[in-house]
């Protein structure tokens, strides 16, 4: 059989194959899932950090991204860290050792991470017991290497609970998601449920003392399509002879803006200086001293207002269940991970009270035949299986079942453990108090 070869221009097959393998990019990795708000590299990281801290202490960072990479990402070890350290300034892990400042005149850029050899990290627990509680509840499957979680069983989209703003860049399209506090989301979520009635309009945010200019009309579009322009602007403290920046714009080169726009002339005339007080890794500080008596705080209010003002244009894609790329609302995202949350945690007592259950049906069955035990445990030769089927036959309970408890208990446990049900019993109804809405509701309460 002869190959064929086909013809074809070089732009042509360009297009084709580039075009899919972008798209495969946007539904795969470079978006996140409507589950959780993650993208694919932080639900693997995030997993492994749940696997190698578990038990609360620090592991290498250069050992977080070595395993990621052997058992769920084998992509590159430097992008894995990255998003590690991301990970930290987003709020979700605890550290040790240097992971870069990504507030002050300079940012991440200029104050990067020590090597990912000599840092360590965890899982913030407030973090784990957040996302990993019902782990063994959702799906696992095979994506690359190794079986994985397909979402995280989350209380809170991550997409919006974050320190810093997220984006996501993949072929042909940008998103960037809104971020908002904790406590705001929880407050806009229980509006959305009915346990309150008046609306929360809340305002997102991102590192550093920002405002939020925009009216709350924005504000409300953009919880409620998904999209929307809001206008920010850190917060400024102009006092007789100092100027107070307390946050970075952002997308902007700080240090440039300051040093090489508003404030140039002065600089080289010194008539005014700048230092970087920031003392914490998210948050900034930079103080402009003015020394010349003819120049006041106030003469650079204007420009300096309108260069720190910055307009971000948020557009919220996720993937869905069909792996397409869709917009939504923060409030739908909000509502959808609430309810997951809810069936997963529904599971997880239906779960609890079946094991309970059938410890009940065990302690039950060794009730009934412990009288009879000892003189078949005597004999010289005891074959378990004559001795299920003897007990039968003195008990009532087929050797089947009696089997099975041999199975489960060693003797000196069927000889010595209680059998009184009622504290079991008691378990029972205790856990059928938290299949409500409002044990639920209580625990995101506890979140604050």
């Amino acid at each position: 059989m002869k190959n064929t070869i086909l013809v074809s221009p070089i732009i042509d097959t360009l297009k084709t194959n580039y075009k899919q393998y972008g798209l495969m990019l946007n539904e795969e990795r470079m978006f996140p899932s409507i589950y959780d708000g993650l993208k694919l590299v932080n639900r693997r990281l995030l997993y492994t950090l749940y696997l190698l801290t578990k038990n609360g202490n620090l592991t290498k960072s250069a050992r977080v991204v070595g395993t990621t990479m052997a058992r769920f990402h084998p992509h590159s070890g430097d992008s894995l860290y990255e998003s590690t350290v991301k990970l930290y300034h987003a709020g979700y892990l605890d550290k040790q050792g240097n992971f870069g400042i990504i507030g002050g005149l300079d940012g991440i850029k200029k104050n990067p991470p020590a090597a990912m050899r000599y840092t360590e990290c965890k899982l913030n627990s407030k973090i784990k017991s957040m996302l990993f509680d019902l782990i063994k509840f959702v799906p696992h499957d095979t994506l690359e290497l190794e079986p994985e979680p397909l979402y995280l069983p989350t209380m809170l989209p991550l997409s919006f609970f974050s320190a810093e703003l997220n984006a996501s860049i993949g072929f042909g399209i940008k998103s960037v998601f809104p971020t908002y506090t904790k406590k705001d989301l929880i407050r806009r979520l229980f509006y959305l449920i009915g346990v309150t009635k008046t609306e929360p309009i809340i305002k997102p945010t991102y590192p550093g003392e920002i405002q939020v200019l925009s009216p709350d009309k924005d504000c409300k579009k953009l919880l409620k399509t998904g999209e929307g322009s809001i206008i920010f602007k850190p917060r400024v403290i102009y006092e007789k002879s100092k100027i107070i920046i307390l946050g970075r714009p952002f997308n902007k080169d700080f240090r440039t803006l300051l040093m090489n726009k508003i404030f140039k002339d002065q600089l080289q005339q010194e008539q005014v200086s700048l230092i970087d007080e920031t003392v914490d890794e998210r948050a900034t500080k930079v103080v402009i001293n003015i020394f010349s008596k003819k120049l006041k705080g106030t003469d650079f209010k204007n420009q300096l207002e309108k260069e720190l003002t910055t307009k971000i244009n948020f557009n919220c894609l996720f993937v869905n269940e069909d792996k397409s790329l869709k917009k939504y609302s923060v409030d739908e995202i909000l509502l959808r991970t609430y309810n997951q949350f809810k069936d997963l945690f529904f599971k997880k007592v239906e779960a609890d009270i079946t094991t309970i259950t059938n410890k009940i049906q065990d302690l039950t069955v060794i009730k009934k035949i412990r009288p009879h035990l000892g003189k078949y445990l005597k004999e010289s030769s005891v074959s378990y299986d004559n001795v299920a089927l003897k007990l039968s036959k003195d008990c009532g309970v087929k050797a089947e079942v009696i089997k099975k408890i041999f199975d489960r208990y060693l003797i000196k446990t069927l000889i010595t453990c209680s059998t009184d049900i009622k504290p079991l019993l008691e378990q029972i109804k205790e856990l059928k108090k938290k299949k409500t809405d409002a044990y639920i509701i209580s625990l995101y309460k506890a979140l604050v």
